[in-house]
């Protein structure tokens, strides 16, 4: 289709580009219904017109989230000025998950090419956005975000996170496929000759989607991986399964490290066996836990009392001063007068903590307390993985 506009007293033709998905026969995400139509009237049948009904989810096909769509208090789609969706856009091509830097990068360029356009970012091609890169676009105040893609993960693990999967499978031909058998390595790989699979499937959480329609839960199993047998995928139709995995102990903790999971589609009905690949990264991260106890256990009036913090670091990255972490605790009983060390170091009040002597009201000066990161370490005979905490200890000892 084309428009013509008038222009500087001449023409200038502007091609249109109807770049959403046909309504019946696209993806339907799964657990959300199916579009269907019916034929009321038919003047092929005799009736006087044409008259067909359909009926569908606001969710479905190309469409418009709102805020309310994840914001309890958000805006409905009815009160979203229509100048959001009118004007000059950006167009990004990305295949794979987008990042934060991915995402900071697509902004600056749209921002070089066009000012304008800059405020409505489309992403075209096979892409998840992350959620720390759906944190950067928000936080520039764009005005909309289009994805071409329907799913958003997130891109990164710690040990011992669930990791949800999503298998999409794409009937385009005339026949139905059935007796098809999907097999995950679950990030299986080779250390010394020996192989470790860094991914447990989570019992019982597999989700199996014919057109968007939840079916019975296909057969399971686990050697190695996990295969699911006996799926099916309609003629023109689409199957989904969900499942759950866990990070266990022989997936690489160490910031930037990978875990790259193939999955695999066989059956007799297919001319060729599929796969397809997805990758994550284990966060670079700060995680930070605090005990305290207190020596001797019982003390009289005038005895010294000593207060230990323990700080634990069990995450990638290390706790700067430019972080501000920040200690307070009130003292019962109020120790007067109080010396304070910081991994053995002595601080000074004032510079590096604040102490009232009439409340017992402490606390650390924003900036003074680091804490190293984590290290890890491979058994390479069995492969596992050990976490070993970065750890910092302030004490305060003083008179009761």
């Amino acid at each position: 289709m084309k428009m013509q506009i008038g222009i500087c007293g001449g023409e200038y033709e502007m091609k249109i580009y109807d770049i959403s998905q046909e309504v019946f026969g696209c993806q339907v995400y799964p657990g959300d219904p199916t579009p269907k139509k019916r034929v009321i009237s038919s003047m092929e049948k005799g009736d006087l017109y044409n008259l067909t009904a359909f009926s569908m989810c606001a969710h479905n096909g190309t469409h418009i989230d709102a805020p309310f769509h994840f914001i309890k208090d958000g805006k409905t789609v009815d009160s979203v000025s229509l100048n959001t969706f009118i004007g000059m856009a950006y167009v990004a091509e990305y295949n794979g998950i987008v990042s934060a830097d991915d995402a900071t990068e697509i902004l600056e360029k749209a921002k070089k090419q066009n000012s304008e356009a800059a405020k409505r970012i489309l992403i075209k091609g096979d892409a998840e956005v992350s959620a720390e890169a759906a944190k950067v676009f928000a936080e520039s105040n764009i005005l909309l975000l289009g994805n071409e893609s329907q799913t958003a993960l997130n891109s990164n693990y710690e040990p011992g996170d669930n990791v949800t999967y999503v298998i999409n499978i794409v009937n385009s031909g005339t026949a139905a496929l059935t007796g098809l058998t999907l097999k995950d390595d679950l990030g299986a790989y080779t250390l010394d000759a020996n192989t470790h699979v860094p991914l447990t499937y989570v019992e019982d959480t597999i989700q199996y989607f014919i057109n968007g329609v939840s079916q019975a839960s296909p057969v399971v199993t686990i050697a190695g991986g996990l295969s699911v047998t006996g799926l099916s995928v309609p003629a023109g139709g689409n199957t989904t399964l969900l499942y759950e995995t866990k990070v266990n102990d022989y997936a690489n903790p160490t910031a930037l490290s990978t875990i790259t999971n193939t999955a695999n589609l066989s059956g007799d009905s297919l001319y060729n066996d599929l796969s397809a690949s997805a990758t994550i990264t284990a966060a670079a991260t700060t995680n930070l836990s605090i005990s305290k106890s207190v020596c001797p256990d019982s003390v009289v009036e005038n005895g010294q009392l000593t207060y230990t913090f323990v700080i634990q670091n069990t995450g990638s990255l290390a706790a700067q001063a430019s972080d501000n972490v920040v200690i307070s605790d009130t003292f019962d009983p109020i120790l007067n007068p109080i010396t304070v060390t910081f991994d053995n170091v002595t601080w000074t009040v004032g510079t590096n903590y604040s102490y009232d002597t009439t409340t017992g009201v402490f606390n650390t000066i924003a900036g003074q307390i680091t804490v190293p990161a984590a290290t890890y370490t491979q058994n390479p005979a069995t492969g596992i993985w050990t976490l070993t905490p970065g750890v910092s200890v302030l004490k305060v000892t003083g008179t009761v």
